[in-house]
């Protein structure tokens, strides 16, 4: 009699953990499925690269380095910075100094830029899930910042009044290829 009473309490009151495994299985599954499907749709891109922060911190003076190679100069390009962030992250936005040298070393843009990370009201901006969020900034579109072969060095640096930015996991840069 014991053994069909745990039997039927398994039937009536599912183990709680079981379930949150469940949860946690589909939700894995589900992001794979996205990231397969964006890798997918991603033809165009002529270079991809995030690069982790330690420890989430951002300090004054730490200027994060893309290398770019660029063998055959696309006809247009978009180029997108991105970064990886945690809700805590506690600004509504986050300037960034943004430097693109050129094959010959020669500065070709130079530009300090106020990106929104919440919403006016207060809200995260991105895509996210649980408390860690991606957002995606197009820094430009042009037919000529790539037009020669060699490689293309990109520094991006934080220009907050802080010494030490907080809850910046990644740091990414797409170069992607038009119409």
């Amino acid at each position: 009699m014991v053994i069909n009473t745990q039997i039927m309490n398994q039937k009536t009151n599912p183990n709680p953990n079981r379930v949150h495994n469940a949860r946690q299985i589909l939700l894995s599954l589900m992001m794979v499925g996205l990231v397969m499907l964006q890798v997918s749709c991603n033809s165009g891109q002529l270079y991809k690269r995030a690069i982790t922060l330690p420890d989430s911190v951002w300090n004054s003076g730490d200027r994060v380095r893309f290398v770019i190679p660029v063998n055959k100069p696309p006809e247009k390009a978009a180029l997108h910075l991105f970064f990886r962030y945690a809700t805590a992250f506690q600004y509504n936005s986050l300037q960034v100094k943004c430097t693109i040298f050129s094959p010959d070393n020669s500065i070709l843009v130079e530009d300090t830029m106020d990106l929104p990370f919440r919403t006016e009201e207060g809200e995260v901006e991105g895509v996210g899930f649980a408390n860690v969020w991606d957002i995606d900034f197009v820094l430009l579109k042009s037919t000529d910042i790539f037009s020669k072969k060699g490689h293309y060095t990109i520094e991006i640096a934080h220009a907050m009044p802080e010494k030490q930015v907080f809850f910046i996991g990644e740091v990414g840069l797409l170069l992607e290829r038009v119409e």
